[in-house]
């Protein structure tokens, strides 16, 4: 597969060196690496992830929840001056839950919740990006009046010299009323989301900022159909999320959604190597049938399947804790459970160490340890993902 190379802080290489140790165990060394149906069960495994993050790239979430400006905006995106507003009101348009006021003189209210940088691997970052929306009027794709009048975003990327790159606006992809605004009588919450074309890699150069808005429309039939405009919001594009991985939501790899369930890291075929910035290690945690959360202590339902090709990485980690998978590929889990049908959620997030992985003995991960005076930082656990597992 062709690489795509990114400016240098772009890229965040973890490297495990391959180690040679003298293993002193009472197995054989053929018994550490598994049965060969088991190998051909992981190969089987890595293909499909593979087929999986071909097609549908690797995605890491970035909560923000943060309030931004919303004011009201012509067709050319100008904002509308407040003595303008205050003498429109065109008659009220119904559509869906509510009534359009179609009275411009109420500001509606915005916040920005979360974006998304899904890396296609060869073709650029895709951006998703999502708002809730508190408005006295139907906010919808498009206005049924002025056809023209779509709900769409902004995507804005500027280098270092401040010089515009990169410019698009495409469609929402979703507007849903989402109920009544519980801090605003008489307004409704909507949910918006969008989401820009693949955007090539060479606009995310070093020193780039990315900057995300939306417009988008009401149902109100004006001649001119004002739009709710969303302020900017700006992306570093080599800081923050992109380079700390707690800042973030990674993505892991389930093996198949029958028994057993077995979970990889976000990329065990290493697809992205050049072009994503990985965390160093990632914790799944799981319950079934709504009992506790299970992960970092021992448990007889959970273990590491095969051993990795290097023998002194998988003993780093073996018998001192569980529930860490790498983005790598070289640890997976493995959930064991009572003969019957469970209802299994599971939940994720990324760890960062304090320092590199080289400046541990062997360059090997160590047991992290969390708070004030740990050595790594989190991420925020990732919704619950729940699957129904006969075994």
């Amino acid at each position: 597969m062709r690489k795509v190379r990114l400016a240098k802080k772009w890229l965040l290489f973890f490297l495990l060196p391959a180690a040679v140790v003298i293993m002193i165990h009472s197995c054989k060394k053929q018994d550490r690496q598994g049965s060969q149906a088991d190998q051909k069960t992981r190969t089987d495994e890595l293909l499909a992830i593979k087929q999986r993050i071909d097609r549908d790239g690797l995605t890491y979430t970035v909560p923000v929840n943060q309030k931004l400006e919303a004011y009201f905006a012509d067709k050319t995106g100008n904002r509308v001056p407040d003595s303008l507003l205050k003498k429109t009101a065109t008659g009220a348009k119904t559509v869906d839950a509510i009534t359009s006021s179609c009275d411009f003189s109420n500001t509606p209210s915005a916040t920005f919740v979360s974006y998304s940088l899904t890396s296609m691997c060869q073709s650029g970052f895709v951006i998703a990006w999502s708002y809730t929306i508190s408005s006295n009027n139907n906010l919808v794709l498009t206005n049924p009046t002025v056809s023209t009048a779509k709900s769409k975003g902004v995507v804005k990327i500027y280098n270092s010299g401040n010089t515009q790159v990169y410019s698009a606006t495409p469609l929402a992809t979703s507007v849903t009323d989402i109920g009544a605004d519980p801090a605003n009588p008489g307004y409704e919450l909507f949910a918006v989301a969008i989401t820009s074309d693949a955007i090539p890699f060479s606009n995310f150069a070093s020193g780039n900022i990315v900057k995300l808005g939306a417009t988008i429309v009401t149902d109100c039939p004006d001649v001119e159909a004002f739009s709710v405009a969303i302020s900017m919001y700006d992306i570093n594009a080599n800081g923050g999320a992109a380079a700390n991985a707690c800042d973030r939501l990674d993505p892991i790899q389930v093996a198949q959604s029958s028994a057993p369930l077995r979970f990889y890291g976000e990329d065990p075929i290493g697809i992205c190597a050049s072009t994503f910035p990985y965390p160093q290690l990632q914790e799944i945690q799981y319950s079934a049938d709504s009992a506790t959360w299970f992960g970092e202590s021992p448990s007889t339902t959970l273990s590491y399947w095969l051993p990795p090709s290097s023998i002194a990485v998988y003993d780093s980690i073996l018998n001192k804790h569980l529930g860490y998978v790498d983005p790598y590929g070289a640890l997976e889990l493995n959930i064991s459970l009572a003969p019957g049908t469970h209802i299994v959620s599971v939940r994720s997030r990324n760890i960062m160490f304090n320092n590199p992985l080289s400046s541990y003995p062997g360059s090997m991960w160590p047991v992290p340890t969390f708070g004030p005076n740990g050595n790594c930082c989190v991420g925020p656990w990732s919704a619950v993902t729940t699957y129904s597992v006969t075994y």
